[in-house]
């Protein structure tokens, strides 16, 4: 009997990139360990873009008009990625995976799949888990950069929020930068449907310190030649820290907050505050302790790249495909 596995993922604008950007990570790492492996995306209406990707990549696509049912002579099983957990009682197949961030556990699931550094053990709510950094869905690539040491002087800043940024944390983050004297340029990465795209534009378009790159849809050069960047605690989070980035984080919601809390505390970024309540003078405070003393930046960089080697998705593939 032929197995599919069939990706439900939260795609529509309002959840920004993270949820699809990990989940095709995974998908093409399971597809790339199994070859016949028939792998399909469920979507959200308003996923224009995403549906044109996974279909150029090979993939097959729908969007969810009604639950996932098993067909007779296909064994179906569903990797789940959606904040909206009552959306998985439609759900009916021979397996649920579940991709997991607030730790809360998914009831009917095989398996779930917390790749933050919150919470350890192997299992949330009596279901087999993958717990920790060990698992993070980020691109292999991003393990074989090569960064090198020791620090150098930061010569540009990043600042990017995601591509949607609801809470407009780019500008906030923009407006504390600007205060601090003698900062070197900064590169402002934003996509085309940031809800706060024009005003950003209007207003930082024509700063001289400030280059803003809209729509770009890979920015990793960005990324490799940012001495700092400072952005939200998600996906492209991780891909910072496996390649050594120094970065500061900034919390969009509640569940970025917990595994920001919990990132900080190991030591590999900076808690730079929440968006809902952004302190402008600890922002700076933290922002200038980077400047002041690169001692700290040497640590954060040696510690980022202890905990996320890049291979969690090759990790989380194989415990997919050895469910039964």
């Amino acid at each position: 009997m032929m197995q599919r596995w069939v990706f439900r993922v939260a795609s529509a604008p309002r959840y920004g990139g993270g949820h699809m950007a990990r989940s095709l990570i995974l998908a093409h790492e399971m597809r790339s360990m199994r070859h016949s492996l028939d792998i399909g995306f469920v979507l959200d209406a308003e996923s224009a873009s995403w549906r044109e990707r996974l279909a150029a990549a090979g993939f097959a696509v729908a969007e969810a008009t009604g639950g996932i049912s098993a067909a007779e002579d296909i064994n179906i099983k569903v990797l789940f990625d959606h904040p909206e957990r009552s959306l998985a009682a439609d759900i009916k197949g021979s397996g649920l995976v579940y991709i997991d961030d607030d730790a809360a556990g998914l009831a009917g699931a095989s398996l779930i799949i917390h790749p933050h550094a919150d919470l350890k053990g192997e299992a949330i709510g009596g279901v087999p888990a993958l717990c920790g950094l060990k698992y993070a869905l980020i691109d292999s690539r991003w393990s074989y950069v090569s960064v090198p040491d020791p620090i150098k002087p930061i010569e540009r800043i990043l600042v990017t929020f995601g591509q949607i940024d609801t809470v407009n944390a780019t500008e906030q983050a923009l407006q504390a930068l600007l205060s601090i004297s003698n900062l070197p340029p900064i590169d402002v990465a934003l996509g085309n449907m940031a809800a706060h795209l024009e005003p950003l534009r209007q207003r930082f378009s024509s700063h001289a310190g400030v280059q803003l790159h809209i729509g770009r849809p890979q920015i990793d050069d960005l990324v490799m030649t940012a001495g700092l960047t400072i952005g939200a605690a998600g996906v492209s989070l991780l891909e910072r820290l496996a390649a050594g980035s120094i970065s500061i984080a900034v919390a969009q919601n509640a569940t970025q907050r917990r595994l920001l809390t919990a990132l900080a505390n190991t030591g590999a970024i900076l808690d730079g505050g929440d968006a809902w309540n952004f302190d402008q003078s600890a922002f700076c405070h933290v922002v200038s302790s980077l400047f002041a003393k690169p001692d700290i930046r040497l640590r954060m960089r040696k510690c980022a790249r202890f905990l996320i080697d890049g291979c969690g998705a090759k990790r989380v593939a194989k415990a997919i495909l050895t469910l039964q």
